[in-house]
């Protein structure tokens, strides 16, 4: 169960950095600048709101700094390589000596030269 949580937290880390679906984690800052201007407008709705920053914006106010932290505002996604595996081979040495005795180099009974094989891709010889 630990090891699922684990999987899902790391499979969440790199769908999130490795797409644009980070941008999710600005919500807070889309509800908290809706309820700034609503301070400032009693009438604004949350449509108004978004028509106002995502369609109708596209030159610079007084709070342009803020309304680029909204959420697909900005194209900034950066890619982030991750690789992960578990390797669990251990070797265990104790004796050298017996290790490099019991080694034996075994012949296969079909061994051919490399010279033989080098004489294939000579040039047709006339007799």
């Amino acid at each position: 169960m630990k090891r699922n949580l684990i999987a899902i937290l790391f499979l969440s880390i790199l769908i999130s950095s490795n797409s644009e679906l980070h941008q999710l984690f600005k919500i807070p800052a889309l509800i908290s600048h809706f309820i700034e201007h609503k301070k400032a407008d009693h009438s604004i709705s949350f449509i108004a709101f978004l028509k106002l920053h995502y369609k109708e914006t596209l030159e610079k106010d007084k709070d342009h700094d803020r309304d680029m932290q909204l959420p697909f505002k900005a194209d900034n996604c950066s890619f982030l390589t991750l690789t992960l595996y578990q390797h669990k081979t251990s070797i265990e040495l104790n004796n050298k000596e017996q290790m490099i005795s019991n080694q034996h180099l075994s012949v296969d009974v079909q061994f051919v030269s490399s010279q033989v094989l080098n004489s294939i891709w000579q040039p047709p010889r006339l007799v």
